[in-house]
This record gives structure tokens, C-alpha cells and sequence, in this order.
């Protein structure tokens, strides 16, 4: 094997190795966030206020795209109607940039438990006057033995969490904090966790979120892949400028 030969498959091993770091990170007690903000012209938000977690909202199972369908997008409560919908799946696309009403905001790692309970407003605002803020937080835990798990969950306004793209804690509806919790005794194996959280009124914000069991950010999270071509697009470029020199 020759010197350039060497050389380039060292620089693929980098660059690989660092665009495929937020697809396989294994860090404990934590979830992998994707934040977006919701426009105030958002058709879903300043509407009425349910007042207390309005169940049912969403439908029991993640959609094929793997993000919430809405029960009924006619909801006749104060909050409704919900419009912001894929009209062939039927999924909320509050987590879905584009339309000129959700904005990309960030990709960050959360530590497990976290507790932003007031003021869980997009980085750089006071407030949430000019936008909305919507998480995505995806994680995964692992049992050897069938054991006893609880998830808690407090949010102003929406959240809902996902195990194994089933509904397990709903604490949907435009309100104050409000706290739900749910336990079950899962079997060994593996499973995933999809919690989505989403601020529809003001004038405040915010989410908490406990596990008893460990959880750990190893599920891809949107932004990772266009970053994996990125980084083997560069590498494919400078390799070929390295051999058109030889």
C-alpha cells in the first residue's frame, strides 16, 4: 500500500468517524434533542386553552414517519383546530421545518432528568411573543431482566411519550404545567424512546422529564445524515486533488 493510499484512508476514517458521531454517541443519562421554534403565525398556536392534559389527542402508535397522528385534526376543544398535519399520514409536523411556520433551531444532547419548568423559550428570546418553542428527544435503554420502569413527565403545553413508538405517558393540551407519570414492568430486551413536547400559547413554557431507568442518546436524531454526506463529500474532494497532484 502506498503512502497516499494510507493517507487517504486515514482521512476517511476522521471524517467518517466524526460525521457519524451524532448517529451512534453513547452518552449516559441522556436523550438527543432536535429543537425547532413554531412561527407565531403558526396556524396551531395562540388559539384557546384547554386548562387541564386533554387525552386522546394523538393517536396511540407513531405515524410511518415516525412522528405523532393526530386522533381527530377537527379537535372542537379550546386549542383546535389542528391544521399543521401530513394529509396523507395524518402526523403533526410541528417537528417538521419548513412551510414558513417551523424553523430548525438546534441539535443537542440533554442530560436525564432534566427540568425546564419556566422561561423554555427558543435561544436568545425573553419570551415566546415572536416564536414557540417544539423538541424532539429520542433515546433508547436496555434491560437484561423484566423490570419495573417509570416515566414522568410535566409540560406547558403538549408532550407525549413514545416506548417502541407506543403511547406510554400523554400529557397532551394547551395548559399550565402539568405533571402525568406512568410504570410498567417491561420485559428484557431493548427500547427506544420518542418524547415530543411542544409550546402552543403564551405567556410561559416548559418541560420536565424523570426515568427510573438509565436512558441513553444513541438514536439518530434529523441532521445527522446530512452531515455523514457532508463530511464524505469533502473527503471525496480533497482525496481527488490529492491524486490529481501524484
Amino acid at each position: 500500500m502506498n503512502r497516499l493510499t494510507t493517507r487517504t484512508l486515514a482521512a476517511c476514517a476522521v471524517v467518517a468517524c466524526a460525521a457519524l458521531a451524532p448517529l451512534s454517541q453513547v452518552n449516559a443519562a441522556s436523550v438527543n434533542g432536535y429543537y425547532v421554534t413554531l412561527s407565531s403565525a403558526h396556524p396551531d398556536v395562540q388559539n384557546g386553552i384547554d386548562g387541564g392534559v386533554t387525552p386522546g389527542l394523538v393517536q396511540a402508535a407513531l405515524g410511518p414517519n415516525g412522528l405523532p397522528v393526530v386522533s381527530t385534526p377537527a379537535y372542537g376543544g379550546p386549542s383546535g383546530p389542528i391544521t399543521d398535519v401530513n394529509p396523507v399520514t395524518g402526523e403533526l409536523l410541528w417537528w417538521t421545518p419548513g412551510r414558513g411556520i417551523v424553523q430548525f433551531e438546534k441539535v443537542q444532547v440533554d442530560p436525564v432528568p432534566f427540568s425546564f419548568t419556566s422561561n423554555f423559550f427558543p435561544d436568545g428570546q425573553g419570551s415566546n411573543a415572536a416564536a414557540f418553542r417544539a423538541v424532539r428527544w429520542q433515546g433508547a435503554f436496555s434491560l437484561a431482566a423484566p423490570k419495573s420502569v417509570t416515566f414522568t413527565l410535566a409540560a406547558d403545553d403538549d408532550a407525549w411519550l413514545f416506548i417502541n413508538s407506543q403511547l406510554f405517558v400523554d400529557d397532551g393540551g394547551v395548559k399550565g404545567l402539568t405533571t402525568h407519570s406512568n410504570t410498567a414492568v417491561f420485559a428484557a430486551g431493548n427500547y427506544t424512546i420518542d418524547l415530543f413536547f411542544a409550546d402552543r400559547h403564551q405567556v410561559q413554557s416548559g418541560v420536565s422529564f424523570t426515568s427510573s431507568e438509565e436512558l441513553t442518546s444513541v438514536i439518530p436524531v434529523p441532521g445527522a445524515l446530512p452531515l455523514l454526506a457532508s463530511g464524505l463529500l469533502m473527503f471525496g474532494l480533497g482525496a481527488r486533488r490529492r491524486i490529481a497532484r501524484c
